[in-house]
């Protein structure tokens, strides 16, 4: 480890002998800074530091080094009981530092790793046991033992399951979806995979309770499980890259994997012990009684619905981890812009003239709905033919012609129009993420005029006060602690760009 030696002055003996003739420095550093008397004679101290952390302090007067904690307020060394106690806790714990937190923590780390990571485990080990649950309904469906020690063991071959080829189509179809997307809403999509996971397992254990259509149900529920990781994977390295606030994403990522790691072990060992739990005929008896009660069937007839005892247990971990990741999601704080936040900053600066913080907007977003259906009053990426259509109650009131001649291509880079309560926004190629700020700051002053109709007065006037308000605007995001570079405003791909044609007939 590499270890940073922090000291405000060089002891006076370093100039020693040079009384005599002018002061010339031996070293370039000495010259960086007069010397302050009473500084230099001050300095008694040296702290070594690893990975950000005090680890020795040496004694500049005899070169004794101790342990920092280990010194009173003299600086002396205190008693060596004082530290026999702290030596080891102290230890252990910067041991454990290293292991599961990135080196720097908390300055390497965006300021909510650590709450994030305590609900990632408790989501990993629940769905452990989620996953196998599911495996153990597999092999039942496919006609083979399931003891715990079976599920356990066996677990890593069932990955032929995961492996044919719908897992690779559905891998293919959710990855080649997606694009930026993920960059502009991950815990949107994140919570995306969750839900079409969660129909994958069910399909699995379904696949338990009715082996006469096993491949059916097992290939489905494959099926939706990879496309799961189709969505959810990208969005993960999203988070991993907004964690990264160094740039170690590869730091980030490999203590990722210990965390993951950890929740794999314990979660594993609670599916053991509910498997056991399930391998008692009595417990098994118990739960089909009360199934096939819940059924309106009588307490013999439990046989029957022996082999989906297993279903509540699974649908609880199930739900259980699904609301484990929703809180995992909920707490980050993403310092971009958005069209989510976008329409929470745009619709805050028109109606109180300041913009919320990034953790007051993160809180407010809808995480659960599509930037589509959150951003109501503003649609970014709109077709020609949606600038002059009608929507809603009213229809275009200007002309595409008179549309595109009120706005700049360079200037602004959008062309919008409204009409039935909502904007419509066509892009200019290479439009930049400001003229996507500000064609939405233009839909919030006609939204927050109560515009029904734009005429070209109300497009004209509105897009004036967007102009004057821009700079004012984006000064106010950034003192807010938001990232208002291009590369942080999300520019939405895949959708319909304009372009004036090129040459004499333009």
């Amino acid at each position: 480890m590499t270890a940073l030696l922090h000291c405000r002055a060089l002891p006076r003996r370093c100039c020693a002998g040079q009384a005599s003739r002018p002061h010339r420095p031996r070293h370039p550093r000495c010259d960086a800074a007069p010397q302050d008397t009473a500084t230099s004679t001050s300095v008694r101290h040296l702290i070594e530091l690893r990975d950000g952390t005090p680890h020795l302090s040496y004694d500049l007067a005899d070169g004794s080094a101790a342990d920092p904690a280990a010194r009173n307020g003299t600086g002396a060394p205190a008693l060596d009981g004082a530290r026999g106690l702290d030596g080891p806790v102290d230890a252990l714990a910067q041991q454990l530092r290293s292991v599961f937190l990135p080196r720097g923590w908390p300055g390497s780390a965006a300021p909510e790793y650590l709450e994030y990571q305590a609900w990632a485990v408790l989501c990993h080990i629940t769905g452990w046991v989620s996953n196998g649950l599911a495996t153990s309904s597999l092999f039942s469906g496919a006609g083979i033992g399931a003891s715990p020690g079976q599920v356990v063991a066996s677990s890593a071959a069932i990955k032929w399951v995961q492996k044919d080829g719908l897992g690779a189509l559905g891998r293919l179809l959710a990855g080649g979806r997606l694009g930026l997307e993920v960059d502009d809403d991950p815990r949107y999509w994140r919570m995306v995979a969750e839900a079409v996971s969660t129909g994958g397992f069910f399909l699995q254990v379904l696949s338990g309770v009715a082996p006469s259509y096993f491949l059916l149900l097992a290939g489905a529920g494959t099926l939706l499980r990879a496309a799961a990781k189709g969505f959810g994977r990208p969005a993960f390295r999203v988070i991993q890259q907004h964690f990264a606030a160094t740039g170690n994403v590869g730091d980030i990522a490999a203590k990722e994997e210990v965390w993951e790691v950890v929740g794999q072990v314990l979660g594993s060992l609670l599916c053991v012990a509910v498997l056991r739990n399930l391998d008692d005929k009595d417990v098994v008896r118990a739960q089909g009684e009360v199934l096939a009660m819940a059924f309106g069937r009588g307490p013999e007839a439990w046989k029957e619905f022996a082999p989906a005892v297993l279903l509540p247990w699974w649908a609880a971990a199930q739900a259980l981890h699904v609301a484990l990741r929703y809180q995992c999601m909920r707490v980050l704080r993403f310092p971009t812009i958005s069209a989510k936040r976008a329409a929470v900053l745009v619709r805050a600066h028109v109606a109180e003239g300041a913009v919320p913080s990034v953790r007051e907007v993160n809180e407010a977003e809808r995480m659960l709905a599509s930037s589509r259906r959150a951003v109501e009053f503003c649609r970014v990426g709109a077709s020609v033919e949606d600038l002059v259509a009608a929507r809603g109650e009213g229809g275009a009131c200007v002309s595409l012609s008179d549309a595109v001649e009120l706005y700049s291509p360079t200037q602004d880079g959008y062309v919008l129009t409204w009409h039935g309560g909502c904007a419509a926004v066509a892009l200019y190629e290479g439009a930049s993420g400001r003229a996507c700020l500000q064609a939405m700051y233009q839909a919030a002053i006609l939204e927050a005029r109560g515009e029904s109709g734009g005429s070209t007065s109300a497009l004209r006037s509105s897009l004036k006060e967007a102009r004057d308000a821009m700079d004012g605007f984006v000064a106010a995001c950034g003192d807010a602690g938001w990232l208002t570079d291009d590369r942080s405003v999300l520019v939405p791909l895949g959708v319909t760009r304009l372009q004036l044609p090129r040459g004499p007939e333009g």
